[in-house]
């Protein structure tokens, strides 16, 4: 059974990095709404343009794996990575999505077992 979850959950710590970087992108986005400090907004905005890498270099990866990018790319939430993975302002909220598709994935390929051994491990080399 922990086989047949783990095909369509590849790496559940991976997902779970994913997950927290969306979060944190998301908190960005209000940051750079809401601080006054134009230099505030610029170190927000340097983070977030590092974490589009990030998340450019998931989205190539989930493509290149997948078993079938079109179905990916259509039923799968690729076309949203991809938009919320570009530098753009506006496209950064394709990543909201993602969250919930996160943390569908985690329940349903992993559940609290997992999440317990995350926190459990996460300091570890």
């Amino acid at each position: 059974m922990e086989a047949a979850a783990q095909k369509g959950l590849r790496n559940t710590s991976w997902e779970i990095f994913v997950l927290a970087l969306s979060v944190l992108s998301l908190f960005n986005i209000l940051l750079v709404l809401l601080l006054p400090n134009d230099d505030s907004r610029r170190v927000v905005l340097v983070v977030d343009a590092s974490l589009c890498l990030v998340f450019i270099a998931d989205f190539l990866h989930r493509l290149w794996t997948a078993e079938s990018r079109s179905r990916y790319m259509t039923r799968e939430g690729g076309l949203l990575d991809l938009i919320g993975s570009l530098p753009l302002p506006g496209f950064r909220l394709a990543r909201a999505p993602r969250v919930f598709r996160s943390v569908r994935q985690i329940r349903e390929h992993a559940g609290r077992r997992r999440w317990g051994a995350f926190i459990r491990e996460r300091g570890e080399g």
